[in-house]
């Protein structure tokens, strides 16, 4: 009878402290990174991204192009679920995240055709608004 406690009670131990890392774990990835550093092919010169005490990003880059990157990577990293939201529902598949009561948002933004709009405004863009690091 006192092994079976035992067991139990180590089993239990085991158990609470693997939640509490899974907990932990799903906490601290979902919050964007602030410290370290990052190598990407898309940046051509050192950028730096500090957040103030408010969490604001402050980008300090060499060039308009590698700020601008930056200025993506700092955005993605605090509102990428809006961001994949509002691109679902410029191009009127809401429906897909969130079935039927999407359905009428998606047949206005398909009347609208946001995305047609978006593609024609991007081909009439400068080169430079065009260029993909």
């Amino acid at each position: 009878m006192k092994n079976t406690l035992k067991v139990a009670g180590a089993a239990l131990v085991v158990l609470v402290l693997g939640i509490g890392a899974l907990l932990f774990y799903l906490h601290e990835r979902a919050l964007p990174l602030v410290s370290g550093a990052v190598v990407t092919p898309a940046v051509t010169q050192p950028v730096q991204i500090v957040r103030d005490r408010w969490g604001v990003p402050h980008i300090f880059a060499e060039s308009e192009q590698d700020g601008y990157y930056a200025l993506g990577w700092a955005t993605a990293q605090d509102r990428l679920f809006q961001i994949a939201m509002v691109n679902q529902a410029v191009r009127g598949r809401l429906a897909e995240w969130f079935g039927e009561p999407g359905l009428e948002l998606d047949r206005v933004f398909r009347t609208l055709d946001f995305q047609g709009i978006g593609k024609r405004l991007y081909a009439r863009a400068s080169p430079e608004a065009q260029a993909k690091p």
